[in-house]
């Protein structure tokens, strides 16, 4: 999976860069979309690499990032407007639902939006045309400790493929990618660095699929408010 990963998009370079050496001289009205198409494989391996490099330190260091208090909902909100393109592009709505003055939380605004991005981006790889995508954020209070801190409960629930339920307990593995009875894409990183992420905010990720009726990823994050006294 790792290798076909990578020599795709360097297959998609050196043909595209083949082709713009024959049209070059015969056909230059091609030679901008067969760059286009080169540099964009090139930034694909460039991410897959970062990827790589990314779970490798976390692995071999197990060093964790900084953490500070900050309002999620910019966080959010940026992400719903990055993946909204692409998924308009799939044709394929995207919701977003969030509480109103939801609570600080100790986070790191760099690695939640790589997370939430991560999450987006996978359930818009694997929902069809005309499906549905959901961005939702809310706080949940522990009925038998009201005092506690509240958790911020974030979800990424789409209408895609599912996954198959022998998949769900390696969903976060690297270098494992669950697969549907249609389709597989990806190296299987992208929840892998989500899962390291979230452990880096002292937090929890959990998959609830079915095959065919899509997938739930939920996010849970303790605040920095309570709701009484202690």
């Amino acid at each position: 999976m790792l290798v076909h990963d990578l020599r795709s998009p360097l297959t998609v370079v050196q043909l595209a860069l083949e082709s713009i050496a024959e049209e070059a001289s015969t056909n230059p009205e091609a030679v901008p979309e067969l760059t286009s198409t080169a540099s964009a494989s090139v930034a694909k391996i460039i991410g897959l690499v970062s990827d790589m490099l990314d779970v490798y330190r976390s692995d071999a260091t197990g060093k964790s990032f900084p953490l500070h208090p900050m309002d999620p909902t910019a966080t959010l909100t940026r992400a719903f407007e990055f993946a909204r393109v692409a998924a308009r592009y799939g044709d394929i709505r995207l919701d977003l639902d969030l509480e109103p003055r939801l609570p600080f939380i100790m986070g790191n605004e760099e690695k939640l939006d790589r997370a939430l991005t991560n999450l987006l981006s996978n359930a818009i790889k694997f929902t069809p045309k005309g499906g549905t995508i959901t961005l939702s954020a809310s706080t949940h209070a522990d009925p038998a400790h009201p005092k506690r801190r509240p958790r911020l409960r974030i979800e990424v629930a789409d209408t895609g493929a599912g996954i198959p339920e022998d998949d769900l307990p390696s969903v976060f593995d690297a270098y494992r990618q669950a697969k549907s009875d249609k389709q597989s894409k990806g190296v299987g990183l992208g929840l892998a660095i989500v899962k390291r992420i979230v452990d880096g905010h002292h937090g929890t990720v959990s998959v609830d699929s079915e095959l065919g009726r899509g997938t739930r990823f939920t996010i849970e994050l303790e605040t920095t408010a309570t709701l009484a006294d202690d």
